[in-house]
């Protein structure tokens, strides 16, 4: 249970609650170019300054009040679309959400087409449902793929977020729906070859792959042994504020 102030203020609704979207650049390994990036959801209080994520987002999901607020930041995430491919973090509870995917579908698909939803991997572990539950509502994961599927027709790229290499659940790598997937900043310690036979693998199922956590020249060096394409991390560049942040408080 989170903050009694926390959840005071979930329950009095968006309008008292400091959200901007902050963004951080995903890079071609081979060419150091950015082609797109991740947004996060911040919640900066007026009083008690940034509020860690999971110090309040589990609790919001489960009361439904995250589908208010990605409701409302959906605008601003879907401006980012010309910076390439920006992608935004989504549990599958939310995407079987109607109100929610309601407000994806209308949005036209050559703007889709730029921006991308990260699904957690965990997502699609039904070992780790019943470890966790019920402390993040759970998604058949049937229902998932088939809402992914929908989503990817209609424009939206799909990120497996957080892969850990485990072979359990892996059924998600045969998905045609997603197209990225995310490597957990864990697999940076797990030695080269461990690394490269993870990468061999969820490349041959057509994915391309991402590696988080970049802390270092020498991560980045792993990551290019190792075959991965695109990377993400803080010898990039620290996550900043979205303009769309100022575009709204323009507005």
């Amino acid at each position: 249970m989170p903050e009694q102030w926390i959840v005071d203020r979930l329950a009095t609704g968006i309008a008292s609650i400091e959200l901007e979207l902050h963004v951080q650049s995903v890079i071609e390994i081979e060419t150091g170019t950015a082609v797109g990036a991740e947004s996060f959801i911040r919640w900066r209080d007026a009083v008690h300054g940034f509020v860690p994520a999971m110090s309040w987002m589990p609790y919001a999901e489960a009361t439904g009040a995250l589908v208010d607020h990605a409701l409302h930041l959906l605008p601003r995430w879907t401006s980012l679309a010309a910076m390439g491919v920006v992608s935004f973090n989504v549990s599958g509870q939310l995407l079987l959400d109607e109100r929610l995917t309601t407000a994806l579908f209308e949005v036209p698909p050559g703007t889709a087409a730029g921006l991308a939803l990260e699904v957690p991997y965990l997502q699609f572990s039904v070992a780790d449902a019943v470890r966790i539950a019920p402390e993040w509502p759970w998604t058949e994961p049937d229902d998932l793929d088939t809402m992914l599927e929908a989503l990817r027709s209609h424009g939206y790229s799909i990120w497996l977020d957080d892969y850990d290499g485990a072979l359990e659940d892996d059924h998600c790598l045969s998905l045609d729906a997603i197209d990225v997937v995310k490597f957990d900043r864990s697999l940076l310690a797990s030695g080269a070859s461990a690394l490269a036979e993870i990468n061999t693998r969820v490349r041959s199922h057509g994915k391309r792959t991402l590696m988080e956590g970049i802390e270092t020249p020498a991560h980045e060096d792993a990551a290019r042994a190792a075959g991965v394409q695109l990377a993400q991390g803080f010898l990039y560049g620290a996550p900043t504020p979205s303009v769309a942040n100022h575009n709204a408080s323009a507005q």
